[in-house]
């Protein structure tokens, strides 16, 4: 797409996506997300995040670079997604603090947890490993309550 530099990504995504012959609802599901989302970024209320923009441009055959341009708008892109990743990131990570606090009940969010870190935050190791200490912790405390209820103990030999 040469010669397109002063357009903005909004339009250059409309422009690629129509010479692709392709709908919103088919460019929405190539990148699971919704219809809604592209129509968001064709109209410049929102901007993709850096992995959407590399899916965009491996589905419209076009390099990265040139989808951004790297003028203004591409450093604005590239600099909203960062904080967006970096906040979703801290998100994560204090839900898994928090779920050290309602052990045993949160075994059941890890799961939701590490499916957002790899969709949204391209797989966190930070974000990962809390979540493993965290399930560590959950299944010892779920073990000691079993314990507890079916009222076995330990013997110590003296």
């Amino acid at each position: 797409m040469k010669g397109c530099t002063e357009m903005q990504l909004g339009t250059k995504l409309k422009t690629l996506r129509k010479n692709a012959n392709l709908s919103q609802i088919r460019v929405a599901k190539e990148l699971g997300i919704s219809r809604q989302a592209i129509s968001h970024w064709e109209n410049n209320r929102n901007y993709p995040d850096i992995e959407k923009i590399r899916d965009l441009s491996i589905l419209y055959h076009v390099d990265p670079k040139e989808l951004l341009s790297f003028t203004n708008e591409g450093n604005d892109v590239i600099k909203q997604s960062n904080n967006m990743s970096y906040r979703k990131t801290e998100v994560l990570l204090l839900l898994t603090c928090v779920l050290f606090i309602l052990a045993p009940l949160s075994i059941f969010a890890i799961p939701v947890i590490m499916k957002i870190n790899k969709v949204s935050c391209a797989n966190n190791p930070l974000v990962f490993i809390m979540c493993l200490l965290s399930s560590l912790y959950n299944l010892f405390i779920l073990i000691v309550i079993l314990l507890n209820v079916l009222n076995v103990g330990f013997a110590v030999v003296k």
